[in-house]
């Protein structure tokens, strides 16, 4: 290659801003740029290049058997996705020619979004679309039973219960949206804690309360130490992470079996443990109850996101959560938040 060819090849090769490797006729390497250096492992190059023997090391499997394909002939283009490291990569690869000059292959590639990433957007935009027509419906069903209760409007019986299941059902994907869209913000690390001083044991009675005016029928037995115990913490956070709980708790014990919360302390750490009497929880399927929407073999219904968007809340605030279970003889859920 020509000095001056050289120099307007590493010229146009910079001015790209995705990583770009040249090759000529003989699979040597006639240049590379500096997205490209960073991206495989630093490729050496010079005037002289050098067989692309050199790059099996550097250019994964599927990269290095693309070039190989146009430099034998087999094909005119290959462009395919790859992973290097944890990076998700989109490649193509190409023969140019400038005027009458020996073609030069083009090897291009960039970082593309990761599936989660894609994913999470998905669930992000899903869930903003959903709400919209949700909220009318529930502004609709609500106002029919306001009327109703008025006796503004001549609704029979039948009808009266077709609406409180409307209602309910409207509660319950509602629910789910709000679900999606906090799973959506945990995974981009768009929850922001609002963190103050409080009375660990007043928040728990809060979190009985609001299960209690649910109509669950488990009791609810709260153990907690003689003396205040003080954390720092996002009220409405922890709320949400004890509803996920107890939600859980009561979802997987008998009817009328109580279900126990303890609130520990203890190496400058405060634990509240959340204990049922259900059917316990699988060996093989503990390691998985907190990833995000899975659904063990015996849940009915639900995302798979409540445990998820819990431990996540607790991870935040500088704990952790984790389970004790035992088949047959129920579950103890657990989580740490530093002491005061």
């Amino acid at each position: 290659m020509s000095a001056t060819r050289d120099a307007w090849l590493l010229h146009v090769l910079e001015a790209v801003p995705v990583a770009m490797i040249a090759f000529d006729s003989s699979g040597r390497v006639l240049g590379v740029n500096t997205a490209g250096e960073a991206l495989f492992a630093a490729v050496e190059h010079d005037s002289t290049g050098k067989d692309t023997s050199r790059l099996g090391s550097l250019l994964p499997v599927e990269v290095r058997e693309a070039t190989q394909k146009l430099l034998s002939g087999e094909s005119d283009g290959e462009r395919g996705e790859v992973y290097i490291g944890e990076k998700r990569v989109g490649y193509t690869a190409a023969w140019a020619r400038r005027h009458d000059e020996e073609p030069v292959l083009l090897l291009s590639a960039q970082a593309l979004p990761s599936e989660i990433d894609t994913t999470t957007d998905f669930l992000s935009l899903a869930s903003h679309e959903l709400k919209t027509p949700l909220t009318a419906i529930k502004g609709g069903t609500q106002l029919l039973q306001r009327r109703l209760a008025r006796a503004e409007s001549a609704f029979a019986e039948r009808d009266t219960r077709l609406l409180e299941m409307v209602s309910g059902q409207v509660d319950k994907l509602t629910g789910m949206v709000e679900s999606l869209l906090e799973a959506s913000r945990l995974s981009s690390g768009r929850v922001q804690l609002f963190t103050a001083s409080h009375p660990v044991e007043e928040v728990l009675a809060e979190a009985v309360a609001r299960f209690e005016q649910g109509g669950r029928p488990n009791p609810v037995h709260l153990e907690t130490p003689p003396n205040p115990t003080r954390a720092v913490f996002d009220r409405r956070r922890l709320l949400q992470v004890m509803d996920a709980l107890l939600d859980n708790a009561a979802r997987y014990s008998p009817p009328d079996e109580p279900v126990t919360i303890r609130l520990l302390t203890g190496n400058g750490e405060v634990r509240v443990a959340v204990v049922d009497r259900g059917g316990g929880i699988p060996p093989q399927e503990q390691t998985r109850v907190f990833e995000r929407f899975y659904r063990g073999s015996d849940m009915e219904g639900g995302l798979g996101l409540g445990l998820y968007i819990a431990s996540e809340l607790v991870l935040l605030h500088g704990g952790c959560m984790w389970l004790e279970s035992e088949p047959g003889k129920g579950s103890t859920f657990l989580f740490s938040l530093p002491h005061e």
